[in-house]
């Protein structure tokens, strides 16, 4: 039997969670729970021998996804953003995917798990040398920010997608009045819903990482023109509005 932990502070358990979200499904055969003490949160993860190396690797993968989606993203707001209008959000998403493959090869490299591995304390220590990367990439962006539109935000973002793998086949996006609701739907296959009570702005990041083939938006479409503007703009006909 194989056994591994992710450990962190428990101020920062959100981050177990979202690796959670990430690893569940994939792999059915392991076995995942939780449980807290004074200080920790600790995600726990069991499996047959035969399958501890597939384990890892996407536990590693799951890391590293949450280093880009979630804390370089939060590192390239503070250091760029001040206007924080959907767009302009979804931008510095956008920027936050440049030379995403060297980001994440340089992390997997750092990436040792043994029995038991404490996230947050190595997102704090190991990574100082990618956030100098990340720092010069601030600067050239914020001492040319004041000079793009509307339209060159969206040829960036643009160019990003088209870099992308489609990863799925629908998105269907439900507008309801605390938030939309995001399903995956793969061929005939039931929707997998994916978030619930989320922001527009977590939408339109989904959208821009799995690139996907069609999008379908049910609900009150008037209460939501810039979201559903910004996603149209982005993937044309591959939007469908469903009144």
């Amino acid at each position: 039997m194989w056994e591994f932990s992710l450990a962190c502070n428990n101020k920062n358990k959100h981050i177990l969670e979202y690796i959670n979200n990430c690893f569940c499904g994939d792999l059915p055969d392991c076995i995942l729970t939780t449980f807290a003490d004074k200080h920790f949160t600790y995600l726990l993860f069991a499996s047959d021998d035969s399958i501890s190396k597939i384990c890892k690797s996407k536990i590693k993968k799951c890391i590293s996804t949450y280093i880009i989606d979630v804390y370089k993203y939060e590192y390239f707001t503070k250091k760029i953003l001040k206007n924080q209008t959907l767009i302009n959000q979804a931008y510095i998403k956008a920027l936050t995917l440049y030379d995403v493959d060297t980001d994440m090869a340089l992390i997997d490299s750092m990436l040792e798990l043994n029995i038991q591995f404490y996230i947050d304390s190595f997102i704090h220590f190991k990574l100082k040398d990618l956030e100098r990367m990340w720092q010069e990439l601030c600067e050239l962006i914020t001492s040319n920010i004041n000079y793009l539109n509307r339209d060159m935000m969206i040829d960036v973002m643009r160019q990003f997608i088209a870099t992308f793998d489609s990863s799925v086949t629908t998105l269907k996006i439900i507008i309801e009045k605390d938030g939309f609701v995001l399903y995956r739907i793969e061929n005939n296959k039931q929707p997998v819903k994916l978030k619930d009570k989320a922001p527009a702005i977590d939408i339109v990041n989904y959208a821009m990482l799995t690139n996907p083939k069609n999008i379908e938006i049910y609900g009150n479409i008037n209460d939501n023109f810039s979201m559903i503007s910004l996603l149209k703009s982005l993937y044309d006909d591959k939007v469908n509005v469903i009144h």
